[in-house]
């Protein structure tokens, strides 16, 4: 499990920028672009779905296994 703070961090280290916010759901915006990420408001994200989200976010394999590692330890 990975904390949404810390996985935030590494959204806004992408270029990701704040756009809306929904009932469940943050929605972030890549700067320039037209990407969007919806993030549970959850206090814990599941391990697939950081690694599935930042696959799509453009971050190669080794980058997001070392995310994870640094975010459980």
């Amino acid at each position: 499990m990975v904390r949404r703070e810390h996985f935030v961090n590494k959204l806004r280290a992408l270029d990701y920028t704040f756009k809306d916010e929904r009932k469940r759901v943050r929605i972030w915006r890549k700067r320039g672009g037209t990407h969007y990420i919806s993030v549970p408001k959850c206090d814990l994200l599941e391990e697939t779905y950081v690694h599935s989200t930042l696959r799509q976010a453009g971050c190669q394999e080794a980058e997001i296994q070392a995310f994870i590692k640094s975010a459980n330890g």
